[in-house]
């Protein structure tokens, strides 16, 4: 008897939600009016970064506090339990463990916060660590001198010489800031009150904006207050958050926006769009009626009693895109139930019958749009577990004996742009050259072809994206209905993608050839695969249909053999030869990827090795016919022998 999970596994289940995507034509009016609003909206996410970086100064020094603490009673309790082991000759004493964790000794110092005032701080790209006070500006500054040459040595104790610096006179005077206590800022709000500017929330009010403009000497906003609220909740604040998150320890600090690199997107999360099938128009606040190009677009909104609820417009290298977010018609009773419900359990408990009466309703409308789901066109439903181990050569490789060729499509897209970027520095180092013999100084404006090449490497880019996009959806999918537990390498990408270090040369005078120019095209090439985009997408579908992902270490994986475990050669780096006398795969070239699949599929604890049912030793592309290249003199050849 198959449990539930299991029967609703190869059933495809009823989505909540989901996104159309529409292509849309701009009147030059609307294009004006669209540009301005972007301009608005870079001014405003400029605005919250300064001001959330303003504010998290406080947040820091209250995290330094708790550190202090942290830190201090670690101290304490490693200096006596020194004493304990010292005073004591027992051996059980000193077996004794402490409560209190003291790895925290490791990281950081002893420090002490009391006595200082709070300045103002720099961060880095780290959201805590990477602080620093900002006492002066102006004045001296170190630059770097060529002439200087300091000894040093590498990790392999090899010595080097590096440049030093030296100190050079600053152009501005040395104007000390006053050690002055951190605060909140404030700004005037219509009332003519002082408003502390705590949080981005405050910002989600056009009077309060029109006020920091007015003081700005800027006029007032034509924007509406939906894309204002819609810009902090689904773009700043979730970047925001992200940037805050211990977990993501490589997400770096908010970038301010330049002129150059505005706002692409406005979004609307307060109300619907207003569809016209009839005149093909879509009605978008502020800009009025646009007018639909996509031919599709009905049969896609129309769907199992779908209701628009929010909708974005953006500008790509291709045109202007609305994308509507449809759902069904109880989510949005769901979603105001579930705002409801802390404030019912605060007001009147938990255990209230109000309390379990909405957590009821809730229940309710899940089986509703469970219920509502549509039968799968995949009937076969079976138990198979997989291990897949991600490469180059092959996008990925089964444990079975299956290697999977990556996208082509996106493979000639890159060499389109290569050749195109190519042309185009060929084309700005004549115009440079041109600009400096004719005595110019300063920026040179841009050509008519440079701007074209520019557009159509922009539309090849976006193009690429797509397809990258498409296939591993496809491919995600496919591997998500076929197996019901999977895992997967637990690939650091970004370790990976790291520079090869200098090598010095033997007369420490230069550096030597370190295969950096080889490693730069295996980092492009993975940066084509997009494998991190290809997993996360399988782990997302696999376990939204109730299937396992596992993520096994890729420690010595592809180093040994799947059935001995014991280390092999890989004379080729497509082929695995097992060296083990004793083993049954001993001198037998097995494909390098499968051996490593099967090794995580048996890390993981999936099962035993399976038979590889595929006999691929190595991967072949099959060229379209019209890459390939016409033989005239073969062909010549050959109808000469069938007249003969």
């Amino acid at each position: 008897m198959k449990s539930k999970k299991s029967i609703k596994r190869y059933g495809k289940t009823y989505q909540q939600m989901k996104t159309v995507k529409i292509k849309v034509q701009l009147t030059p009016e609307q294009i004006i009016q669209y540009n301005q609003f972007l301009e608005e909206l870079t001014w405003l996410w400029n605005k919250l970064l300064a001001n959330q970086l303003h504010n998290h100064c406080l947040t820091w020094y209250k995290w330094a506090d708790n550190k202090s603490k942290e830190i201090s009673e670690a101290l304490k309790v490693k200096i006596e339990q020194e004493k304990i082991n010292s005073s004591t000759k027992s051996s059980k004493n000193k077996r004794k463990k402490s409560k209190l964790d003291t790895s925290i000794l490791d990281e950081f110092s002893p420090f002490d916060l009391t006595g200082i005032i709070k300045c103002p701080l720099q961060f880095g790209n780290s959201a805590f660590l990477g602080a620093a006070c900002r006492i002066a500006t102006g004045g001296n500054y170190w630059e770097k001198d060529e002439s200087i040459k300091i000894a040093y040595k590498n990790s392999k104790g090899e010595i080097g010489y590096k440049h030093g610096y030296k100190l050079v006179k600053g152009d501005k005077p040395y104007t000390p800031i006053k050690p002055e206590a951190h605060s909140y800022r404030l700004a005037i709000t219509d009332k003519n009150e002082q408003r502390q500017l705590k949080q981005s929330s405050v910002f989600d009010h056009l009077g309060l904006l029109n006020n920091i403009r007015k003081f700005e000497n800027l006029p007032n906003l034509s924007i509406k207050t939906d894309f204002v609220s819609g810009i902090i909740q689904e773009h700043f604040d979730v970047a925001w958050k992200a940037f805050l998150d211990p977990k993501l320890i490589n997400r770096k600090k908010l970038r301010f926006k330049s002129k150059e690199d505005l706002v692409k997107t406005i979004i609307n999360n307060q109300n619907p769009p207003k569809i016209n099938f009839a005149q093909n128009t879509i009605s978008i606040r502020g800009l009025g009626k646009v007018q639909v190009i996509d031919k599709s677009y009905q049969q896609r909104l129309e769907k199992d009693g779908y209701i628009p609820r929010t909708y974005t417009l953006t500008k790509k290298p291709s045109g202007y895109y609305v994308c509507i977010t449809i759902a069904h018609p109880l989510v949005k009773e769901k979603k105001k139930l579930k705002d409801k419900l802390p404030n019912v359990g605060k007001i009147h408990g938990k255990d209230s019958q109000e309390y379990i009466d909405i957590q009821n309703r809730i229940k309710e409308i899940d089986e509703i749009i469970a219920k509502e789901g549509y039968k799968s066109k995949h009937k076969l439903e079976r138990e198979i577990s997989a291990g897949i181990d991600p490469g180059v050569k092959a996008v990925i490789a089964s444990d079975h004996g299956a290697l999977f060729r990556p996208n082509l499509k996106r493979e000639r897209i890159e060499v389109h742009i290569e050749k195109i970027q190519n042309q185009l520095s060929k084309i700005r180092l004549i115009n440079d050259t041109k600009w400096k013999e004719a005595g110019n100084v300063g920026k040179r404006p841009q050509t008519k072809n440079e701007t074209k090449l520019q557009a159509k490497i922009s539309r090849l880019h976006e193009k690429a994206a797509n397809s990258t996009n498409a296939f591993n959806h496809k491919l995600s999918s496919r591997l998500a209905r076929t197996y019901n537990a999977i895992a997967w390498e637990d690939t650091q990408i970004q370790n990976l993608m790291k520079q090869c270090d200098p090598k010095l040369s033997g007369e420490h005078q230069g550096y030597e050839q370190n295969g950096a120019t080889a490693k730069a095209g295996l980092n492009r090439i993975l940066k084509i695969r997009s494998l991190g985009d290809l997993k996360a997408k399988t782990k997302h579908k696999l376990e939204k249909l109730g299937g396992k992902f596992e993520e096994p270490s890729a420690y010595n994986s592809s180093k040994i053999c799947y059935l001995c475990g014991q280390e092999g050669n890989r004379n080729e780096q497509h082929i695995f030869l097992c060296q083990n006398l004793v083993c049954t795969n001993f001198n037998i070239s097995v494909q390098a990827d499968i051996n490593a699949a099967i090794n995580h599929k048996n890390n993981a604890g999936l099962g035993e090795a399976s038979e590889i049912k595929y006999q691929t030793q190595r991967l072949k592309y099959k060229r379209i016919k019209r890459f390939k290249h016409r033989d005239k003199s073969k062909k010549n050849v050959d109808k000469f022998n069938q007249k003969m």
